[in-house]
This record gives C-alpha cells, structure tokens and sequence, in this order.
C-alpha cells in the first residue's frame, strides 16, 4: 500500500469515525454539585471509562445516550444530549496512528492537525473556522477547534471539535454541536467544565 493510499485513509477516518468501542460505566453523585454562571445549582455526574482510562465530570442536565452497535463498532465511548437548548457532544477514540505517524515521518499531534483541518470544510457544508488553539489537557496535548456550518435544517450551528493525544497510538475525539445562537451558553456551562476536569489514567 502506498504512503499515499495510507494517508488518504486516515483522513477518511477521521472524516467518517469509524472504529470500535468500549464501554462507559456511569456514576452519578448527587451530592456533588457545581453553580453555573447563572447561579443555578447543578447537579454533577462523573464518567468512567475502562478501556481508555477517561474520567471526567459533566453536568446532569445532559443526558447519556444508549449507543448504538454501530457506535460501539465505530468506538464511540458515550454520546450526551439536551434537548432543552439542544446540544449534541460525543467522544470517541481511534488507535493505530503509530504506524500512519511513521509512514508519514510526521509527529502524530502536527498529522493530526493538518488531516483533521483539511477533514472537516470537506465535510461540513458552509465550513468557516472561527478560533483554533493548542490545549493541553490531562497533561497532554489537543488541538481545539471551533467552526460554524449550515445544519440539514439549513439553520447556522456550532460545532467544538477537540483532537487529544492520549498517548503516540491513540487520539480521543471530543465533538460538540449546537445552534450558533446557544453555543457560548453551553460552552461555558457544559463544554468547559467537561473537558477542563477530563483525566486519563
């Protein structure tokens, strides 16, 4: 297989996710509780998951969503919602990247960036990049990026999308999809505080 053939691949995959998944074990505390920048006490549940080592904190008013086998085969860790302002966020990982990492003589995190930048406009009618940055999260690096596109519905939406390099392997994909008009909302109320108390064992 050319090196060609196999990056074109990779980037397929980080179009399309497709994979294999694990299992989320949720743990819900309700005497852990947070105010959000509203001064609403919320509720705070933690996630656990045993393949990839994630833990993290999310607020209760999303909603874990039962996966489907084709998210487990496309290794989908856990989906959240809420329907009240709607907002999607999925997390994911993908293994394997040593060996596209080598073929291509590139750092895995610098391969990373440059697919998914070139990924994503293909993807996503109307692609405009609104901020990019480089984070570091549970000690490692992630490339964190925010875009808006025109939905089915032809509305603008939101979307966060965050790289993670948990080890030279495997990446995590954090997404997550609103309607531009919710998005600094629920950013700041359930993006943030997921992502920032996110660990990796």
């Amino acid at each position: 297989m050319s090196k060609k053939l196999v990056i074109l691949g990779f980037i397929v995959v980080v179009t399309a996710v497709i994979g294999v998944g694990s299992y989320l074990v949720i743990n819900n505390k309700n005497d852990n509780q947070l105010t959000d920048v509203k001064g609403t006490q919320t509720t705070i549940n933690t996630a656990n998951d045993s393949v990839t080592g994630l833990q993290f904190k999310y607020d209760s008013a999303l909603k874990l969503q039962e996966l489907s086998q084709q998210d487990v085969t496309d290794k989908f860790i856990f989906r959240l919602a809420s329907t009240d302002p709607a907002i999607l966020v999925s997390i994911r990982y993908e293994e394997g990247l040593s060996a596209v990492s080598a073929l291509a003589n590139q750092d895995i995190y610098d391969l990373l960036v440059a697919n998914t930048l070139k990924a994503l406009p293909q993807r996503y009618p109307d692609f405009k990049l609104q901020n990019q940055q480089k984070l570091q999260i549970a000690g490692r690096e992630a490339l964190d990026i925010v875009f808006t596109y025109t939905g089915p519905n032809g509305s603008e939406a939101t979307q966060r999308f965050i790289v993670l390099v948990k080890d030279p392997n495997t990446a995590i994909y954090i997404s997550a999809q609103t309607s531009t008009s919710d998005f600094k909302t629920l950013n700041t109320n359930y993006l943030d505080p997921l992502i920032f108390t996110l660990t990796l064992k």
